[in-house]
């Protein structure tokens, strides 16, 4: 029974709830419907959690769905909520994550416009109670946090059951606004946490039998409802509200009622941004009363339109979720209920038709599949085309979709591109998946193109592999592998060697290196990749140091096929591969192969290889600068900055310029960039820093499109003291530094410095520079850095 429903990355519908006879539990195993085929994928829960009665929430960071609370179901005897927390992902399946720190019937969950999870309410014991008072936040790579200060029971507690579903949303304001029973509140979830009262609903349409969605940024349609569990109490309410939390304080004002009174209705925001509710009954989870029709309530003229009928009672326990077609699936009820319905239906709204015939539909052709707040982007359209929108991806239990949201998008254009705005930030537009639809002058939508919103700065890598599984070598030793047998993930199908780092001593003492030797080979498979999205690949290498003269390797992964030399010894300094591939399915075989070294003994060795998807950057990195604080540049223009000045956390010992990227383009026309000019140098503090533990730095660099030959430029932080040459221009394509160094302090000085570039005007420029610690074992990232691309133009500056 879809007690529970979620729209996956991948446009199909996670479902859960019940067994296959309807039975209460989500124990024993969920269903993935693929509405492009129709088909049914029944998995086994292997997790430890009962899923019974949580709730759901699309990770933005790493594209799966979460999964926090429900039933302790696999405790006998118990009625416990449990502290489980879960995932979903098509190439992962149902895994464990980190649990929280309460354990939680019936939470709400949503994502902040930083891509964390704020969990709220939940009962501790089952439908009695009592209330989890105090919310917790789930930070990627980090883990729980208790919001101490936020602990309310005038949030949470138990009068009203004001736990049970908090209907909660990111407000404009950039907190979370919440209405739990008749009391509306503000919750700041930074550092311990805050609860603001915000004042009383003044109706009778609120408590845990209502439904609500934000039908426009800042607004909120609250719906039917009165009661404030399963069972009991008056008559649904027949009355609709708006909460308007766009000002300093929420207002409230009456919309036109409803025709039918329902309590465990579910509202599902449209493409067009009306507002679809259906299912529920006159008396509490009672079969006489039901509501058979749904009704569409119209924001703009405040009216209600009855629709016809569904075939089944929809109360307790059912769910509606809005589908990439536009059509929207509605099932589930029941467990406990007058009738338990293990089935679903589509309902196709008026949008689809003309007349008695389906309506021609206009169709987006091309789009991104990441979009950027506040940034411009462009799609190819078919059809007649006058509007743009975009709604957040439902996940739906008990009558509330806490997730959904919907905006109109700026477009302008003709014929078949068009340019779309992205919403403004993450206040309005959290983190996560949404359906970007257009329509026509008719209100028919297209079919969703599903893109996603990152986070800023959050996105962890899809492969961080340092060698470390395995056996463990010897000091200063080494392991040989046979073809046929396996090292971690990695198989070998030609001999190999995994070399103790002491061994070799250019990245350290500690770990293991993989050596290739004459012509070995290991694969592995990648999972986790999204169709079409491009990838960055990195990995360290040197020639082993028992070999005489260059040695040479191939990487391979989807189109991928890249062979490269090296002469620097691993005795000395690891160099630094990158090279990008596009992904064509959800997993592709990683293959390392040695292109004959004939040295008969060793080879390329090669460590710390990492994947990630461009235009991303690390979860929990120490610094991420790109010289965006200070005043702004002017178009294709620069601010001159002397010695002794000072822009954002930056100070400048030697003149330098600070470049609008539009003035460049190798990076797009956004942002800034620094030109550290002939013989430029500016220094700030990194703070954050874990002495004694290995962190890595990257930057982006060219020569300034303005000069010829090369230029070269200084890194320097705590021991690492790195000078390197540019030849690429910044007109075109900016090349990445990575280097590693070892903090003996929580803080260092980091230093940029040019060197003489001779030309009278300007010399390296540099732009997003990222710090972050190494993952523990061999050395290689936690996550990885970003990449941005752009257009491409020569105009000069000075």
């Amino acid at each position: 029974m879809p007690i529970n429903s979620a729209l996956t990355a991948d446009g199909k519908v996670m479902t859960f709830g019940t067994d296959t006879a309807g039975n209460q539990g989500g124990e024993w195993n969920f269903d993935i419907w693929d509405p492009a085929t129709g088909t049914h994928e029944l998995t086994d829960n292997t997790t430890f959690t009962d899923l019974f009665c949580s709730v759901q929430v699309y990770d933005p960071i790493r594209d799966v769905i979460f999964t926090a609370g429900g039933d302790d179901g696999r405790s006998p005897g118990s009625n416990w909520g449990p502290v489980g927390f879960t995932s979903f992902s098509a190439a992962d399946g149902l895994r464990n994550e980190a649990p929280m720190n309460f354990p939680r019937w019936y939470p709400t969950a949503t994502v902040m416009p930083n891509g964390e999870i704020v969990v709220e309410g939940g009962s501790s014991e089952g439908v009695g109670g009592p209330g989890v008072l105090t919310p917790e936040r789930y930070t990627p790579g980090v883990g729980w946090t208790s919001l101490t200060a936020a602990s309310s029971a005038y949030a949470y507690g138990n009068d009203q059951n004001r736990w049970w579903y908090p209907r909660s949303w990111v407000a404009p304001n950039g907190k979370i606004f919440g209405v739990s029973g008749s009391n509306m509140y503000y919750l700041d979830p930074a550092g311990a946490g805050s609860i603001t009262p915000a004042g009383t609903f003044p109706g009778g349409n609120i408590g845990a039998t209502s439904t609500a969605v934000m039908y426009r940024p800042g607004k909120i349609l609250q719906v039917g409802g009165g009661g404030y569990s399963n069972g009991g109490g008056g008559d649904g309410s027949k009355a609709a509200s708006v909460i308007d939390i766009n000002g300093a304080t929420p207002a409230v004002t009456p919309a036109a009622p409803m025709t039918f009174g329902r309590h465990w209705a579910d509202a599902t925001v449209l493409p067009t941004g009306d507002v679809l509710v259906n299912g529920g009954s006159l008396p509490n989870n009672g079969d006489t009363g039901v509501a058979y029709q749904p009704e569409l309530w119209n924001p703009d003229t405040n009216t209600w339109t009855t629709l016809p009928a569904e075939e089944r009672m929809r109360l307790y326990h059912s769910t509606s979720i809005l589908l990439p077609d536009g059509r929207v699936l509605v099932g589930g009820g029941g467990a406990p209920g007058p009738q338990s319905n293990l089935n679903a239906q589509i309902y196709s709204p008026p949008y689809l038709f003309d007349g008695n015939s389906p309506a021609p539909r206009p169709a987006i052709t091309s789009a991104p599949d990441t979009i950027t707040h506040g940034t411009p982007f462009s799609i190819e359209v078919s059809g007649s085309v006058s509007r743009a929108t975009l709604v957040r991806a439902g996940a739906v239990t008990h009558s509330f979709n806490g997730g959904q949201r919907f905006m109109d998008l700026p477009i302008s254009g003709s014929g078949s591109s068009r340019t779309l705005t992205a919403p403004a930030n993450g206040n309005i537009a959290p983190p996560g998946l949404y359906l970007l639809f257009v329509l026509d002058s008719e209100g028919t939508p297209s079919v969703a193109k599903l893109v996603q919103i990152d986070p800023p700065g959050n996105r962890p890598a899809v492969l961080a592999d340092g060698f470390e599984d395995g056996a463990v070598a010897a000091p200063g030793g080494w392991i040989d592998y046979s073809a046929g047998q396996s090292l971690g993930p990695w198989s070998v199908t030609a001999p190999i060697t995994k070399d103790q780092a002491g061994h070799h001593g250019g990245l350290g003492e500690t770990g293991h290196h993989l050596d290739l030797d004459d012509d070995g080979q290991v694969r592995r498979t990648i999972t986790g990749l999204t169709p079409g999205a491009t990838y960055q690949l990195s990995l360290r290498y040197a020639r082993h140091r028992g070999t005489d003269g260059p040695v040479s390797a191939t990487v391979s992964i989807a189109g991928l096929n890249h062979t490269w030399s090296a002469s620097n010894t691993s005795s000395g300094t690891f160099s630094t591969l990158d090279q990008t591939f596009t992904a064509t399915a959800t997993s592709h075989t990683l293959t390392l192969t040695g292109a004959g070294s004939t040295s008969g003994c060793c080879g390329m060795v090669i460590d710390d290889v990492a994947i990630w998807r461009t235009g991303t950057v690390p979860v929990t990195p120490t610094l991420v600068d790109s010289f965006e604080e200070g005043p702004p540049a002017p178009v294709k223009g620069w601010i001159d900055y002397s010695a002794g000045q000072s822009f954002g956390p930056w100070s400048v010992t030697a003149p330098v310029s600070r470049d609008q990227a539009g003035s460049h383009f190798g990076l797009g026309f956004v942002g800034h960039h620094l030109d550290l000019d002939d013989d430029g140098q500016v220094t700030r503090t990194v703070t954050g820093l874990t002495p004694g533990r290995p962190h890595t730095i990257t930057l982006r660099y060219a020569r300034h499109f303005a000069l010829g030959g090369s230029v070269s430029a200084n890194v320097s932080i705590a021991g690492l003291d790195h000078t390197w040459s540019a030849s690429n221009t910044s007109a075109a394509e900016f090349g990445v530094l990575k280097q590693t160094f070892t903090p003996t302090e929580t803080s260092h000085t980091l230093t940029l410095r040019g060197v003489s570039s001779a030309s009278g005007c300007c010399g390296m420029v540099v732009d997003n520079v990222v710090i972050w610690q190494n993952a523990p074992g061999g050395g290689g990232p936690l996550t990885a850095p970003a990449r941005r691309a752009g257009p491409e133009d020569h105009s000069k500056h000075h």
